[in-house]
């Protein structure tokens, strides 16, 4: 199954990212954004968790996990957040 996961942290992008990659399997970055002002990953990240399940979305491992289908809607709450 075609997998998204969201990968807000407040770490280090590139370390985060290698760490997904290892843990996951995951192979494609859709965004990446940085330097956001203080607090607004948080923001983003309760967005991204809530709007999907609001719309009937069930994780599918965790709480990050969504299937493929789901990727156009998470990508649409962070395109409008940036």
């Amino acid at each position: 199954m075609a997998t998204v996961k969201l990968g807000i942290t407040w770490g280090t992008a590139r370390e985060r990212l290698a760490e997904h990659v290892r843990n996951s399997n995951l192979t494609e970055h859709l965004r990446v954004i940085t330097d956001m002002p203080e607090g607004a990953a948080k923001r983003l990240e309760d967005q991204c968790l809530t709007v999907p399940r609001e719309e009937g979305a069930v994780p599918i491992r965790g709480r990050e996990y969504f299937d493929a289908e789901w990727t156009w809607l998470i990508l649409s709450i962070v395109d409008r957040f940036n």
